[in-house]
């Protein structure tokens, strides 16, 4: 299994048709709650599973300290799906 490294900074030019800027806030709250740049993530696929090593820049601490930190993870979900996808 090939280690993929990747960031998810170039997630709002990677994908121009949803809002971007917003979603990679969200990825960057979800992903400072539980690791430092760069995050080590396993990935499970039904017929595959990727190591990556995930680079990413703080969040705002107005985003970090918010109370809709549960939904910001949810959203950054979303994030970590589109650069996972673009690698298959």
């Amino acid at each position: 299994m090939e280690l993929l490294e990747t960031s998810i900074e170039t997630f709002p030019a990677e994908h121009p048709a949803i809002h971007g800027r917003m979603l990679l806030e969200r990825a960057r709250v979800a992903l400072s709650l539980h690791h430092e740049s760069p995050a080590a993530v396993h990935f499970r696929h039904p017929t595959d599973e990727q190591e990556a090593r995930v680079r990413f820049a703080a969040p705002d601490p107005r985003s970090m300290h918010t109370l809709d930190r549960e939904k910001f993870a949810e959203e950054g979900a979303i994030v970590m799906a589109g650069i996972l996808l673009q690698h298959y």
